[in-house]
């Protein structure tokens, strides 16, 4: 079922809290990507928001994820460098157009140019490329130790150890305690799951990747760029957390498997949704007819919501029912 058809642009990241839902979408009042609220309950928009800036509660290029407490939200800002904890029922409160700085509970610093998750009053876990590898923790925006390494097989095809952890990009998830975490990688079909605990960080479940990642380096305009080749098989997408699993879209599709477009990566996007718990065991596949690039589960996990695009490039949120 399609839901909020008519108020969305292009909407991404999805969060649900009880009886709302919480999307990232361009706002048609200021230009930039913000943030919409949906009751899940009467299915009606609540309101909308973004301050654009550099100062407390303002932002310059968001996502947005679960919290870390009950009935919140956490706000990412890459170019910020800054993660927000913002109470959802003072959030739902709050008039379009307004500042949501009131909402604020917690601001820590991180040092990602990806992602990054707070775990507690200091630590946060951060994503980026660097020599060393791609996850990594800090603390007031200081680096403390890398989590992982660099597999030998991409470090051999790639040569350079920075070039080599661009093409690992992925996506970080963690469970309401930030006692466990994991880390799905994008472009190939490797995951972590971590502990997180007294002892520190440790990881607990490897899977150990099937392929490669395949880019391409390009030139234009005296500069290098790189992208996926065509050869490229996409791996994991938007994953997300309940009290017991995690849910995450799984591609696995090359050129061969999509139809090629100039517009949109259509192996980016996927109709198999892939659950495990936080031990990192697979539980188990749900298959919808719709391609999604994002989704959000309810806390009780009957229902899955989507993110899908049709050939005309229009979004929606489809609202799927699990049994």
């Amino acid at each position: 079922m399609t839901i909020f058809e008519d108020e969305l642009i292009y909407p991404s990241d999805l969060v649900v809290v009880g009886d709302y839902l919480f999307v990232k979408d361009l706002l048609e009042s200021t230009g930039e990507y913000g943030v919409k609220t949906f009751s899940l309950k009467d299915e009606k928009k609540v309101n909308e928001f973004i301050t654009i800036g550099r100062g407390p509660s303002e932002y310059l290029n968001i996502n947005i994820r679960n919290g870390p407490l009950d009935r919140t939200i956490e706000i990412t800002d890459s170019r910020n460098r800054k993660n927000d904890i913002y109470s959802v029922d003072c959030l739902v409160t709050i008039e379009t157009g307004n500042s949501i700085s009131k909402c604020l509970k917690s601001s820590r610093r991180n040092m990602t140019s990806r992602e990054a998750i707070v775990l507690n009053d200091s630590l946060v876990i951060n994503t980026a490329s660097s020599a060393k590898g791609v996850i990594f923790l800090s603390q007031e925006g200081n680096i403390l130790n890398h989590l992982d390494e660099i597999p030998t097989e991409i470090l051999k095809k790639y040569k350079n150890p920075s070039v080599a952890t661009m093409v690992m990009g992925g996506y970080l998830v963690a469970n309401k305690t930030r006692t466990r975490i994991a880390y799905f990688a994008k472009y190939y079909d490797q995951i972590f799951f971590l502990e997180n605990s007294d002892a520190g960080m440790a990881i607990i479940k490897e899977y150990d990747f099937t392929h490669l990642p395949e880019f391409s380096v390009l030139n234009e305009g005296g500069s290098s760029y790189m992208e996926p080749s065509d050869k490229a098989k996409f791996g994991y997408k938007s994953p997300y957390p309940t009290d017991n699993y995690v849910y995450v879209l799984y591609s696995g599709k090359t050129l061969d498997d999509v139809e090629e477009s100039e517009d949109i990566e259509w192996r980016a996007y996927a109709n198999r949704i892939k659950i495990f718990d936080w031990k990192g065991v697979e539980k188990g596949e749900v298959l919808v007819n719709e391609v999604l690039s994002s989704i959000a589960v309810s806390t009780d996990g009957r229902e899955i919501y989507g993110v899908t695009t049709d050939r005309a490039l229009n979004s929606s949120i489809i609202k799927y029912t699990v049994n």
